[in-house]
């Protein structure tokens, strides 16, 4: 075998005079080799891969070792490391938009690149061409003097892995960057990362929190908890055969494309490091926690097959890990509408507009009473205007009718009455944007109350009721949204969304930046909620695994046009449209 190009020996990071983020973390990657570093948020996963380019957040320090070609990013200097960023190790970020200068052209962000970390002598404008042809990008005059906010979200991130291989590095390390992006874009992207890899040998960290897109593309895969490795070995036997606890639990939280399993969120929340004692670290969640987990904490041991897990009952509980008891997706969003039940919600010959350019064309389709209707399609595929539409919050024009409860409403928001608009809420794709972040959560949750008016000194009572109906404590109330968690604020979403008590709740991509056992979590929270309140879902998503897990239905849409419709299975299994066959087969699945 071919020597480590990486090789990190206890990896601590550390906060001085107060606790450790990241302890003892030990692995080697060689040329060509993908590891998958997966785990829930706050687990770790990016400060490990940060410190291959020897960077550690303000306020915390590296220790231990993190060799690069030859190069300890840990103990190197200021100096060596900056050299090394781009030439020997390279990052793509998470948030692509956010590591491109707005206000540098595309051309001169390349040339930059190759002018700060070539040691090969390139000739410039022959790479940027190669690179950019590698990425199914244009490398003409008028795209490279284009600037970021004049492509897409796909091509941004294309041209994110293009300045990450343009100098040709050893390790690239990949930052959940797919997060946000649709099936389709997603696979793209995965295709053009699997091929820098191959054609040149780089080897690959990939921080993700999808197990499905890590399990096509890492050789082997590290499971994080708490700032501790808890399982690593082959990617293919650790997904199939889980040995560890957590690594069950997440495995069983994601969504299958290809049978409709019960999800199961994890209990509790993830412990902070800063919380962390001379124990499991998992006990308090684990179903299998016994006395021996909380006296001292498990060493990383190696099991036969060459895994490393971190389990004082690995042996005791291997065979039955992954049996959980829990109601879970199978029976809390089994479907419930009857074929033959009246419509609540009735779109014929919708047509919605920005300005002079129309993005809905003559769509019609028909909610039924009770059911979960999935809307699925590319970004741009018209999904979210024509959700928008329905709860009336689009602000361009629309043409059409739209039938509720058997009567006529206005397409226009402003025309609606307080009846219609109490009946039909949204949930936000994003819980960061859609919570005013200077209110507290018991006012945000309180607004919609005084709207339809509920009276003042009922309203306290109200907002606790609300928090307790979607899992949080009513202490919530007197917190801002930058205290919770990317799940809690999401929680507080719906739970403003349910003040009105509505009939139809439209959620847009309401788990597509959660880690799987939050998002599991929120399916749980939105099933029970639909059983105890007869809700009506429109479910917006990208996701064809969630279509399998909770709709009835299903709609695909492409560029404003529903080009397919019929029973989610019936869809998934039996596809007779050729953009829903694409879209399917562009999907990652977990084996």
């Amino acid at each position: 075998m071919s020597e480590p190009v990486v090789s990190v020996r206890d990896l601590r990071v550390i906060v001085p005079g107060s606790h450790t983020i990241v302890d003892g973390v030990e692995f080697d990657l060689r040329p060509g080799e993908v590891l998958g570093l997966v785990g829930e948020s706050g687990s770790g996963k990016t400060t490990v891969a940060l410190s291959l380019l020897g960077y550690a957040r303000k306020g915390m320090e590296l220790h231990g070792s993190a060799v690069v070609d030859g190069t300890d990013m840990v103990s190197a200097s200021t100096a060596v490391r900056q050299d090394a960023r781009g030439r020997v190790v390279s990052y793509v970020p998470q948030d692509p938009s956010a590591s491109l200068n707005p206000a540098m052209r595309l051309g001169s962000q390349l040339r930059d690149r190759l002018r700060a970390h070539d040691r090969a002598g390139l000739d410039p404008r022959k790479r940027i061409a190669d690179v950019l042809e590698r990425m199914h990008l244009p490398s003409t005059h008028e795209f490279l003097r284009r600037y970021p906010h004049q492509l897409s979200g796909g091509q941004v991130q294309r041209v994110c892995i293009a300045l990450a291989v343009l100098c040709r590095p050893k390790v690239i390390v990949l930052d959940e960057p797919t997060t946000g992006l649709d099936v389709m874009t997603q696979a793209r992207v995965l295709e053009l990362v699997s091929g820098v890899i191959a054609d040149e040998g780089t080897a690959a960290v990939y921080v993700t929190h999808d197990l499905a897109v890590v399990a096509g593309l890492a050789d082997r895969i590290a499971v994080m908890y708490s700032g501790l490795f808890m399982e690593e070995g082959a990617a293919e036997m650790l997904l199939r055969e889980p040995l560890h606890p957590y690594t069950s639990r997440l495995v069983q939280s994601t969504p299958s494309l290809h049978s409709r399993t019960a999800l199961v969120g994890i209990t509790g929340s993830p412990l902070n490091p800063k919380d962390r004692v001379d124990a499991c670290p998992f006990a308090p969640r684990c179903d299998h926690a016994a006395g021996v987990c909380i006296e001292r904490l498990p060493v990383l041991s190696t099991s036969g097959d060459g895994r490393r897990v971190r389990c004082a009952r690995t042996a005791e509980i291997s065979e039955g890990v992954a049996a959980v008891n829990g109601t879970g997706a199978r029976g809390l969003w089994s479907a419930h509408a009857r074929p033959d039940d009246s419509a609540l919600l009735d779109i014929r010959a919708l047509r919605a507009f920005y300005g002079s350019n129309e993005v809905l064309h003559g769509v019609e389709f028909t909610v039924r009473e009770g059911e979960c209707l999935a809307l699925v399609g590319e970004s741009g595929s018209g999904k979210t205007t024509l959700g928008r539409c329905i709860s009336g919050l689009h602000v361009g024009g629309a043409t059409g009718e739209m039938i509720f409860e058997g009567a006529p409403i206005p397409l226009h928001p402003g025309q609606r009455s307080g009846d219609v608009r109490r009946a039909i809420q949204y949930v936000f794709q994003s819980p960061y944007a859609s919570l005013n972040p200077r209110h507290r959560i018991g006012r945000s949750i309180a607004m919609p109350l005084e709207v339809f008016g509920l009276e003042e000194n009922r309203r306290r009572e109200r907002v606790r009721e609300l928090l307790g109906r979607v899992s949080l404590d009513p202490s919530y109330e007197a917190r801002y949204p930058s205290q919770l968690s990317g799940g809690e604020r999401q929680r507080v979403a719906i739970a403003r969304a349910l003040a009105a008590e509505p009939r139809l709740l439209v959620c847009d991509e309401v788990t597509s930046a959660l880690d799987v056992s939050t998002q599991a979590s929120i399916l749980e929270l939105l099933g029970e909620l639909r059983s105890e309140m007869n809700l009506t879902i429109l479910f917006i998503t990208h996701h064809l695994p969630l279509v399998r897990a909770v709709a009835d239905r299903a709609l695909i849409m492409r560029d404003g046009a529903v080009v397919e419709e019929g029973s989610a299975a019936t869809l998934l299994d039996n596809p007779q449209d050729g953009y829903t066959r694409e879209l399917i087969s562009s999907t990652p699945v977990l084996g």
